[in-house]
């Protein structure tokens, strides 16, 4: 990473002045020694509780990860062929919950079928928010992953099922991904994919008729999120959907290696931890299913 870095700030040095050079040498040294250029959810989080451990300020630590960021995101584009990562929607919850005095909390539980149940209901009166949370509830995307999607990304192969091209996937590798719907979600999702074809763009949106329109961001949707968890009295971010799906599809028996490739798991082992939420019942009904 340190070779990265100063090629970084070697191409800083040409448009910023020497003393912000310096400055982002002192932010980035953080970066190096916590070792790692995957800032995914989980990793994003742990950084953030390494540098509150070193005694740092808030607003050092934000600009810390900003700075991150834009680094990331260099390496990304210059080096496509190292898997660096930077999730927004956990950075977003930590800005936020450091306005709000809170301390942002981690990402491992998953949805019951209930509270998914109690969330797509309420969202059904927010438009847009209740089509991309039924989006990632029924696909497993990444929230990056889904609001880079287009209509043409979109193709349906069965009654309930719809392949994906996914472009902008994590590390930059695409990939196909598959929404799964529920019967009673069908008709609904097919309306809106129609009517998506008329707009340009699919997250596109408006809050009345001939009002401005808008683009749906990461920022919004944590913000609806944000909204829903205090609505509901439990805990709703996008990664959990994906927790949630990863889970449900391994308790119907897809094998790990199928359920590693439709999730764009960098490992195996990332799709392996996910057993634990298997239950003696759900493994009672694999049995079952194979044994005819």
């Amino acid at each position: 990473m340190d070779y990265l870095i100063d090629r970084y700030l070697e191409y800083l040095s040409h448009i910023r002045d020497p003393k912000t050079v310096k400055q982002k040498r002192y932010w980035l040294a953080h970066l190096e020694r916590f070792g790692t250029l995957n800032l995914s959810a989980r990793n994003l989080a742990e950084f953030f509780r390494y540098l509150k451990e070193k005694g740092l300020k808030d607003n050092t630590i934000e600009q810390i990860l900003r700075d991150a960021r834009k680094f990331i995101r260099w390496v990304q584009k210059h080096y496509p062929e190292m898997e660096a990562y930077f999730d927004d929607e956990t950075f977003e919850e930590i800005k936020l919950a450091k306005r709000k005095n809170l301390k942002p909390k981690d990402k491992e539980e998953t949805f019951t079928e209930e509270q998914l149940k109690f969330i797509l209901e309420t969202a059904k009166d927010y438009g847009i928010f209740f089509y991309f949370t039924l989006l990632l509830a029924y696909s497993g995307l990444r929230l990056s992953e889904a609001l880079a999607l287009t209509v043409k990304d979109f193709n349906r192969i069965s009654e309930n099922v719809w392949e994906i091209r996914v472009r902008k996937a994590k590390f930059g590798k695409e990939r196909t991904a598959y929404l799964i719907l529920l019967e009673e979600y069908i008709s609904s999702w097919r309306y809106f994919i129609t009517k998506a074809k008329y707009r340009k763009g699919l997250w596109r949106y408006k809050y009345s008729t001939g009002g401005k329109v808008y683009t749906l961001t990461s920022d919004k949707v944590v913000k609806f999120y944000l909204w829903l968890s205090e609505e509901l009295a439990f805990k709703v971010n996008a990664h959990k959907f994906r927790k949630t799906f990863t889970v449900w599809l391994l308790k119907r028996g897809l094998d790990i290696a199928s359920v590693q490739k439709l999730l764009g798991h960098s490992s195996a082992k990332t799709t392996l931890e996910y057993y634990a939420k298997i239950t003696e019942e759900d493994l009672r009904k694999q049995v079952l299913k194979i044994s005819g």
